[in-house]
C-alpha cells in the first residue's frame, strides 16, 4: 500500500464510523386526504415505518387503518375531547417493517373521517416511541404547542395538529419545518424537528391558536442503530 492511499482510507474509516454514530429519522413523502383512504404518490420502501393520523368527528369517536399489503398497525396516541353530541378526535397509527410498494391506506370508523395524513418514514428504531404528549378541546379552541423532553439525542419530533374550521392554513414556524397541510373536512398540518440533541421542544405554529374544536399530538421518534461500519 502506497503511502498516498492511507490518508484516504483514514479518512474513509472516520466518515463510516461518523455516519453510523449519528444515525437519523427521515420523512420519505408525505400526502393529505380528506377522504377515508389516501394512497402516497411514490411506492413505499420495504422496511420503512407508515404513519397514519385521522381526525374524525363524534364523541369518543375513533377509527382503525388498513392498508393493500395487510401490514400491521398499533396506536402510538390519541387526543381530543367530547362535546355534546360532537366531539373532535384525532389518533396516530404507526406500522413498521412495512411491505413496499404502491400503498393505500383505508379505514373503517366509528365516526366520521375528516381528513387523513399519511408519512413514510425511514430509520425508525424497532421500539421507536421515546416520549409524546396531547391536548384537545372543543368550542373554546387552544393551541396546537403540547411540548416534549426527549430522553434520546437523534429524535424526530412531529407535532400533528387539526382543528374544525376546514379553512386553516398552518404555517409552521422556525425551527420546526413543515410537513404537510390539507385543509376541506378538517384543517390539519403536520411539522417536524430532527433534535441532534435531548432537550424540551414545543411545537410552533401560526396561527398560534384557533376557536371552536382542535386537537394536537407530539411524539418523538428514536433513531434505530445501523450496523457497525466493518473497517
Amino acid at each position: 500500500m502506497s503511502r498516498k492511499s492511507k490518508p484516504c482510507l483514514l479518512f474513509s474509516a472516520v466518515l463510516l464510523w461518523a455516519t453510523w454514530a449519528s444515525a437519523s429519522v427521515a420523512i420519505i413523502q408525505s400526502k393529505g386526504c380528506n377522504a377515508t383512504a389516501c394512497t402516497f404518490n411514490f411506492p413505499t420502501t420495504s422496511g420503512n415505518a407508515i404513519l397514519v393520523a385521522g381526525a374524525t368527528a363524534g364523541n369518543s369517536s375513533n377509527f382503525t387503518p388498513t392498508d393493500n399489503f395487510s401490514d400491521i398497525y398499533v396506536q402510538d396516541d390519541r387526543a381530543g375531547a367530547n362535546f355534546g353530541a360532537n366531539g373532535t378526535w384525532l389518533t396516530l397509527y404507526r406500522a413498521s417493517a412495512i411491505t413496499g410498494g404502491t400503498t393505500t391506506i383505508s379505514t373503517s370508523a366509528t365516526g366520521a373521517v375528516r381528513t387523513l395524513t399519511i408519512l413514510e418514514v425511514a430509520g425508525l428504531d424497532p421500539s421507536p416511541v421515546d416520549v409524546k404528549n396531547q391536548a384537545g378541546n372543543t368550542f373554546t379552541g387552544g393551541s396546537c404547542n403540547s411540548a416534549v423532553t426527549t430522553t434520546n439525542a437523534n429524535d424526530l419530533v412531529l407535532n400533528f395538529c387539526i382543528d374544525n374550521s376546514g379553512s386553516t392554513n398552518w404555517a409552521a414556524q422556525s425551527p420546526w419545518l413543515g410537513v404537510i397541510t390539507t385543509t376541506g373536512g378538517y384543517s390539519s398540518g403536520v411539522e417536524s424537528q430532527n433534535t441532534g440533541t435531548v432537550g424540551t421542544f414545543t411545537p410552533n405554529w401560526n396561527p398560534s391558536s384557533v376557536g371552536g374544536d382542535y386537537a394536537n399530538i407530539t411524539i418523538a421518534y428514536k433513531a434505530g442503530s445501523p450496523l457497525k461500519p466493518n473497517t
